[in-house]
């Protein structure tokens, strides 16, 4: 069994996010590590597949070697999505069920219903191509449905209840107050944050960190959600289907010239709510960029909306082995991306894979494992120490987090 199960609380450290952090207490650090981290993931992703046969750089085995490499962690709950009885194997006719129902109602309240009665279609027909890049084949449909619900289920094991409404607690992790800590991961595919209202793209059929997010708006009480997308792509499906709702922050590090060629900098929004942040980064960018983007912009930003939800869409294509984009973050990297994220923003994390296509053991696989290890690890121990910064002590006794705003 690999070991990712948090330690004593008693170690702190200073110094992982700079100077401009206050101090919190080690009692306060010691109540917020979480027990377990819930990753929802199904074999039967590999029935979206390309109806020609060719080879596509969003392949079954993205999920696969991700699911392999986590599953004999300690600290990894693996379950399946909801809908995983009301998906025929092998594809071909879709079987359906009240589940099933339930989660294409709440994608059709996103999304065109036509655009998604004729992606059902589609598939059913035996699939086809939707823009050069993006495919649907005869089990793509069901494997959407899956997918969806995995985000689903993802914000119901967060909040505490498939049917918890009213019942949210507030993310109150960087001050210590509030519910405990709980992270979910949807490890599905396809990716969906290029999928407009309409249409989809970039790979991309349903928008799930949308659709999850209306979830738990409506299901939850949710008042607020903050969504942060670290894909090397801008996020342009979420970032049009959000923009003006004041009830969502968005905010998006990508590669700046790279697809959709969306997201730039002086974009807020278009509807006066400016409740979108772009933070395009030059190609070649590497940690040293990610992390000043993080502390300076997104973070504070992220935090100021004092959120009651955290939806990562959890892309890992800003890999130096990535083979579809240009910048230079390792796997180790993502680990401290995501101690930040959940010192900053806090208690209450649903991750869900977007891209991220390099297929080799430093690649895809290992971030999500260290995405994982990050979550699991408790605040303030020699473990999260040694991730932030390559060492056990960061030589202080003292941790620092964002201020309460």
């Amino acid at each position: 069994v690999l070991m990712c199960m948090p330690r004593s609380a008693a170690f702190t450290l200073r110094g992982a996010v700079r100077g401009r952090w206050t101090r919190m207490s080690t009692a306060a650090v010691a109540t917020l590590g979480p027990n377990k981290i819930r990753v929802i993931t199904s074999d039967h992703v590999a029935n979206h597949a390309p109806p020609t046969g060719m080879r596509h750089p969003e392949c079954a085995e993205r999920v696969a070697l991700s699911k392999e490499r986590v599953q004999g962690m300690a600290c990894v709950e693996m379950v399946a999505p909801s809908v995983e009885g009301e998906v025929d194997v092998p594809p071909g006719g879709v079987q359906g069920g009240a589940a099933w129902d339930e989660v294409v109602a709440k994608v059709k309240k996103v999304h065109d219903p036509d655009y998604i009665d004729t992606l059902e279609l589609l598939a059913k027909r035996g699939g086809g191509g939707l823009d050069q890049d993006t495919f649907v084949g005869p089990g793509s449909f069901g494997v959407a449905v899956l997918a969806q619900s995995a985000w689903i289920d993802a914000v119901d094991h967060v909040m505490g209840g498939a049917t918890a409404a009213g019942n949210s607690g507030g993310v109150t992790g960087s001050n210590g107050s509030g519910a405990a800590e709980k992270v979910a991961f949807a490890l599905t595919r396809p990716p969906g944050h290029h999928a407009l209202k309409a249409r989809g793209m970039g790979f991309c059929l349903f928008n799930f960190a949308v659709v999850a997010a209306e979830h738990a708006f409506e299901m939850h009480g949710v008042e607020r959600i903050a969504m942060l997308d670290w894909d090397v792509h801008h996020g342009n499906g979420v970032a049009a289907l959000v923009d003006g709702d004041p009830r969502i922050r968005y905010a998006s590090m990508h590669e700046q010239g790279n697809f959709p060629n969306t997201g730039r900098a002086d974009d807020r929004g278009s509807k006066g709510v400016d409740n979108l942040l772009h933070v395009p980064l030059a190609p070649g960018s590497g940690w040293e960029e990610y992390e000043s983007a993080l502390e300076e912009k997104v973070l504070p930003w992220l935090r100021d909306f004092n959120a009651d939800l955290v939806i990562v869409s959890a892309g890992y294509d800003a890999l130096a082995l990535d083979p579809l984009a240009n910048m230079m973050l390792d796997a180790d990297d993502f680990g401290k991306m995501s101690i930040m994220v959940r010192r900053a923003l806090g208690s209450k994390v649903v991750l869900g894979l977007e891209g991220g296509y390099s297929l080799e053991p430093d690649g895809l696989a290992a971030a999500v494992e260290s995405t994982i290890r990050a979550f699991s690890t408790q605040p303030g121990s020699p473990e999260e120490a040694e991730m932030l910064c390559g060492q056990e002590s960061c030589d202080a006794d003292e941790y620092y987090v964002r201020p309460s705003v």
